[in-house]
């Protein structure tokens, strides 16, 4: 069954109005129904490890062209935060209802399984928890929905049994270079799913571990990076000539972040401009019905907070964009109001009309755009293998291995430098309580749906 919005009323995300000229601007007068679309496509495109700080529509950096036009007359969510910092909590999470809180396993676990071996008791136990309730595609296509799925690396897609429910899916290795990837969904596109159709894009192009180029700039190629020849074979039996970029660890800790941070804008640039294709197919054959979604389930740390990678509850980890092109909608909307990657299904199934996607949905982005924010102040909640935090307004709690405290005044200080928890014992009180308030709140309706 799918999770029922009784789990976490009033927990995940408590809408915020600060005033709409602040948190919602737009040339449009936009109601309610103007975002109905009934049985419209969904397209669906995570660009995992995207920061909200590297995309050019919210940070105006120069490192996005392409997904800056594609998405200039669109949704643009400035304050987005995902239920997790780590890829499988985060993924399942969206695509199923499921608080991170619930799911009781650790990426360690998930790395543990091999699809392909024996079924021991720890493989079974978290199968139980990953399957028990049901995803999107399964819902999607319990209702006539086509569904494709196209995910890359582990910690996803079949990896976490989100594969369920998907009538076409292609599993990419993680050396998988992405102009292969890519040239798949412009395959898929051309050729015109069956409609409607929702499908799921997820490349990690931009994964630390798995940076890879046709080519090597030449900027990039004079810094004492590791740069290795990498030849790749397609699918399609095509021979790719490629490299595996690897920041080196042989300096200080100063030039590793300055190493990583320069590679990942390569990458970034990479794949923004290998988007340039597949955006044209988007823009000839379904922007007229289809709502096309660009969001990453998590960010990197690219050496912030002393974090190379992700998994975090830093901001580098959790606050991320989402872009939303939407048929009845051209002109651009800027929502500041902070919200939950965790109701972007259950909004967009909102708007198409799809009734069984019951997942906890306290302030649909529809309501928000509209209102320019609710009455209340926003709580946010999510959680890692290793840590957990809420969020409340400008305010954010950490516990990071059940015993180290961290609060954040993430307006005043948005990379999370200076600790606040000693300073300031009564808000960081305030939010523990609301913490655990929250999990009791969810543990407590999870024993009684059971």
């Amino acid at each position: 069954m799918v999770l029922l919005a009784a789990f976490v009323v009033g927990a995940i995300v408590l809408a915020v109005s600060f005033g709409r000229s602040n948190h919602v601007r737009t040339d449009a007068d936009l109601s309610v129904e103007d975002f109905a679309c009934p049985r419209c496509n969904v397209i669906f495109l995570n660009l995992e490890l995207l920061r909200a700080d590297h995309a050019g529509l919210i940070a105006n950096t120069p490192y996005t062209p392409e997904i800056d036009r594609f998405f200039a007359n669109a949704l643009i969510f400035h304050d987005v935060t995902a239920p997790g910092g780590e890829t499988f909590l985060s993924n399942t999470a969206v695509q199923t209802g499921v608080p991170p809180h619930l799911i009781d396993i650790s990426g360690m676990d998930i790395d543990s399984l091999a699809r392909s071996k024996s079924r021991t008791e720890k493989y079974t136990r978290i199968e139980a928890a990953l399957t028990r309730f049901d995803s999107w595609s399964q819902v999607l296509g319990r209702l006539g929905y086509r569904t494709i799925g196209m995910n890359q690396g582990g910690r996803a897609g079949e990896g976490v049994f989100l594969d369920r429910g998907v009538d076409d899916y292609t599993q990419w290795p993680k050396d998988a270079l992405f102009d292969d990837v890519a040239s798949h969904l412009e395959r898929v596109l051309s050729d015109g799913p069956e409609r409607p159709f929702y499908l799921l894009f997820r490349p990690t192009v931009l994964h630390n571990q798995q940076y890879r180029l046709p080519y090597v700039p030449d900027w990039l190629e004079r810094l004492s990076i590791r740069i290795n020849d990498y030849i790749y074979q397609s699918r399609e039996g095509t021979w790719y000539q490629a490299y595996h970029l690897k920041r080196n660890v042989d300096v200080s800790e100063a030039a590793q972040r300055r190493m990583e941070r320069l590679i990942y804008r390569a990458q970034l640039e990479y794949a923004d401009s290998r988007f340039a294709g597949i955006f044209d197919l988007l823009r000839e054959k379904y922007v007229e019905d289809s709502i096309i979604v660009l969001y990453a389930n998590h960010g990197s740390g690219l050496g912030d907070n002393g974090a190379f990678d992700h998994g975090t509850a830093y901001q580098a980890s959790v606050h991320v964009p989402l872009f939303i092109r939407h048929p009845r909608i051209d002109t651009p909307v800027h929502v500041k109001t902070p919200v939950s990657l965790f109701d972007l299904v259950p909004t967009v199934s909102r708007w198409i009309g799809v009734e069984g996607a019951d997942w906890s949905m306290i302030e649909p982005y529809d309501r928000t755009i509209v209102r320019g924010g609710a009455d209340g102040v926003p709580e946010i909640v999510g959680k890692n293998s290793w840590d957990e935090y809420i969020r409340r307004g400008e305010w954010k709690y950490i516990v990071r291995y059940s015993s180290q405290r961290l609060l954040y005044n993430i307006v005043e200080d948005p990379g999370e430098t200076r600790n606040r928890y000693d300073d300031n014992p009564a808000k960081a009180a305030e939010l523990e309580a609301r913490l655990a308030a929250y999990k009791r709140r969810l543990h407590e309706q999870a024993r009684v749906n059971e």
